[in-house]
C-alpha cells in the first residue's frame, strides 16, 4: 500500500514540476496576479509535495530499520549479505532524499531571488528546470530503493519462516 501511494504521489509531483516549467515557458506572466496564478501556486505545490515525499522516504527507512535488524539477528545463515544489502539500500535512499531536499530548497530560493529581482528570470528558469529534473530523478532513485527494500523484506521473511518451520520440525520430530 505504501509503495503504490508513494509512486502515485511521485508521479503527481513530477507532473506538477514539469507542468510548472512548461506553463512558464509557454505563457510567461505579464502581471503579478497572473504570475501567482500561473507559476507560483503550482511551483509551491510541487515544492511542498517534493519535500513531503523526500521526508516520507527517510521516515519509511527509519521505521523499517529496527524491525529488520531484529529479525535478521534471529536468522542463522547469510545474515552478513542481508545486513549489507539493507545498509546499501538505506544509504542510497538517504542520499537521494537528502539531495532532493537540498535541490528543492535551492530551487525555492532561486524563485524568491528571481521574484525580488536579485537574479534574472531566465537564470531562475534554467536552474529551476534543471533542479526539477534532478528532483524527478531523485524520486525515481528513491522508488527503486524502496522497491529493493520491500523485496529484501520478502527475502528476510521467507528465510525466517523457513528457519522457524525447520526448528519447529526438529522440536516435533
Amino acid at each position: 500500500m505504501f509503495f503504490r501511494l508513494y509512486v502515485t504521489l511521485c508521479l503527481v509531483d513530477a507532473l506538477i514540476l514539469v507542468g510548472t516549467v512548461l506553463v512558464s515557458l509557454i505563457a510567461p506572466p505579464a502581471t503579478d496576479p497572473e504570475f501567482i496564478a500561473r507559476h507560483m501556486v503550482p511551483a509551491l505545490s510541487g515544492i511542498v509535495l517534493a519535500t513531503f515525499l523526500h521526508s516520507m522516504v527517510v521516515f519509511y527507512f527509519i521505521g523499517v530499520t529496527k524491525p529488520m535488524r531484529e529479525v535478521i539477528a534471529q536468522l542463522g545463515e547469510g545474515i552478513e549479505e542481508l545486513i549489507s544489502e539493507s545498509q546499501a539500500t538505506r544509504a542510497i535512499a538517504t542520499f537521494w532524499a537528502t539531495s532532493g531536499l537540498i535541490i528543492i530548497i535551492f530551487v525555492a530560493a532561486l524563485g524568491g531571488a528571481a521574484q525580488n529581482a536579485y537574479i534574472s528570470l531566465s537564470i531562475h528558469g534554467w536552474l529551476a528546470s534543471f533542479g526539477g529534473l534532478l528532483t524527478i530523478w531523485a524520486h525515481f532513485r528513491q522508488m527503486v530503493a524502496v522497491a529493493t527494500n520491500i523485496e529484501l523484506i520478502g527475502k528476510i521473511n521467507k528465510q525466517y519462516a523457513a528457519e522457524a518451520s525447520m526448528k519447529q520440525g526438529e522440536v516435533l520430530g
